[in-house]
């Protein structure tokens, strides 16, 4: 059958079946059980559904209308034949379903949503469970604008006790870091361990080559920058991986030494900056691969990617910005110069002041930061002048956004 067909004849069957099919509208009493832990707000209920098409259009409360196919409705029923009770997932095999069509349409009393199928299959729909999956796609089709910010940018602060005894706390943590790139825990104990108790309210750290953490001190025969007392450009970490870590943590125990003070960077600040002052630049950058290297007698991980990487779209996805960790640009030799003159235009926005917040984490002191939209650095220090010990690790995206949902649900 034709879509056109096919379409014309579920519009007739729905228009014919809004609030007319016997036995089938019904009061209702509580919200239907859409087998989903999200709490979601009944904030907006349903006034009213037409046929449109091969699908529903919804009419809100507010004056919202949100057209569902209806392929979408049928694959997205939550009734105990289409989902687990248990895990929750789908049992609903698409695929060997027809074509659904709709036959009719109510609302229930508390203004919820009633379907029947032409093959009589009835599913109903909780108003605040649609109204947030409507959100979901609005947001999905919205470009995320990246926190932009420059070195007059004021941290978010945010209490320890307040994150490891709240929910709430935890959660408006979480969010601050996903929002801004950057965000600090103070008034923790100074103590060796206290990292890992607040980060395993998220999860367990990542594992990389340096462990699942790592201490950031002057070590006598160091296998990274990171563990000698020279000042470190900013940078992202672990740019040699095919996946770096999304969040770092570092956490201070002491730090008396002179300098050390800490530097970020917003990297999609500068990189905006490239593209204004220098398109041509900019676009080099985002098409040559680099070779990116960590070797030790342990590991020897490499990948090869543009400094700056780049979406389908052509928006700014990450910047892989790592001196220590950079090799050989891949590109032929009569470009090699225009390369190397476009890294230094970015390497030097990098070094403007202008861009380069500042921190001295005191004992107790723990920032987060965004290793995609954050490039850090610290300044030289002298190990003579009094000791300077932090604790590092790696978390991922996935489990802060998590663990956002989760603290919600309290």
């Amino acid at each position: 059958m034709a879509n056109t067909e096919r379409e014309a004849r579920a519009t007739a069957a729905v228009a014919a079946g809004l609030g007319q099919v016997t036995g089938f509208q019904e009061a209702g009493t509580g919200r239907p059980d859409m087998l989903d832990l999200d709490p979601a707000p009944l904030d907006h209920f349903l006034k009213a559904v037409r046929a449109e098409g091969d699908g529903l259009v919804l009419i809100w409360d507010d004056g919202l209308e949100s057209r569902l196919p209806a392929v979408w409705l049928r694959d997205n029923c939550a009734c105990r034949l289409c989902r687990h009770s248990d895990t929750m997932e789908r049992l609903y095999l698409a695929i060997d379903a027809a074509p659904p069509v709709l036959a009719g349409a109510a609302l229930l009393g508390e203004g919820h949503l009633l379907l029947r199928f032409a093959d009589g299959h009835e599913s109903r729909f909780d108003a605040g469970w649609l109204r947030q999956r409507m959100r979901e796609i609005e947001q999905a089709h919205a470009a995320a604008a990246p926190h932009l910010w420059d070195a007059r940018f004021a941290v978010p602060r945010f209490d320890h006790d307040e994150v490891m005894e709240s929910e709430a706390g935890l959660g408006r943590w979480l969010e601050a870091l996903l929002d801004c790139g950057i965000a600090l825990v103070q008034n923790a104990p100074a103590e060796e361990g206290e990292m890992l108790s607040i980060i395993r309210r998220v999860q367990e750290p990542r594992e990389t080559n340096f462990g699942r953490s790592f201490n950031v001190r002057s070590e006598p025969k160091p296998n990274s920058s990171a563990y000698t007392t020279i000042a470190l450009e900013p940078h992202a970490d672990l740019v040699n991986w095919a996946f770096p870590p999304d969040f770092q943590a570092l956490f201070c125990i002491q730090n008396d030494a002179a300098g050390g003070g800490s530097i970020f960077v917003n990297a999609f600040s500068v990189a905006d900056a490239l593209y204004r002052i220098s398109p041509g630049a900019f676009a080099l950058l985002s098409r040559t691969p680099v070779g990116f290297r960590f070797q030790d007698e342990g590991c020897d991980i490499r990948h090869e990617a543009p400094v700056i990487e780049l979406d389908r779209e052509g928006r700014v996805r990450r910047l892989r910005f790592n001196n220590w960790l950079r090799e050989r640009p891949l590109c032929t030799a009569e470009e090699m110069a225009d390369w190397y003159a476009a890294y230094q235009a970015l390497w030097g926005l990098i070094r403007d002041p202008g861009y380069q917040l500042r921190l001295r984490l005191a004992p107790g002191e723990m920032v987060v930061f965004d290793n995609v939209l954050c490039l850090h650095g610290r300044e030289a220090y002298d190990p003579s002048s009094g000791g300077r010990h932090l604790q590092g690790c790696y978390m991922d995206r996935d489990w802060v956004k998590s663990r956002i949902r989760l603290s919600r649900r309290a």
